[in-house]
């Protein structure tokens, strides 16, 4: 005759077997490896330095339409005072 609860005994108990085999772990293994560290700082520092470049790229091109801007804005001052003067803005060679 086959009896439900030994089975059931067998079972609970094998289970908590592999579930402590499972989670139980040497000092050597616990955390991180140092590799596995140095690769993933390395990846970092990939991604920071292309950040920074972008970043790099993004100001010079703000700096030029700044300066662009205001090189207009100076032409067109110097052009009104020109005219409310009366002198010619036309160049006679």
């Amino acid at each position: 005759m086959f009896d439900y609860r030994s089975g059931f005994v067998k079972k609970k108990y094998l289970m908590k077997k592999l579930g402590k085999s499972k989670n139980k772990r040497s000092r050597s293994e616990k955390g991180c490896t140092l590799l596995e560290l140095l690769a993933v700082m390395g990846l970092l520092a990939i991604l920071l330095a292309l950040a920074s470049l972008k970043g790099t790229d993004i100001l010079v091109n703000a700096r030029e339409r700044d300066c662009q801007y205001h090189r207009t804005q100076l032409i067109k001052e110097y052009e009104s005072h020109l005219v409310a003067t009366g002198k010619s803005t036309t160049k006679h060679y």
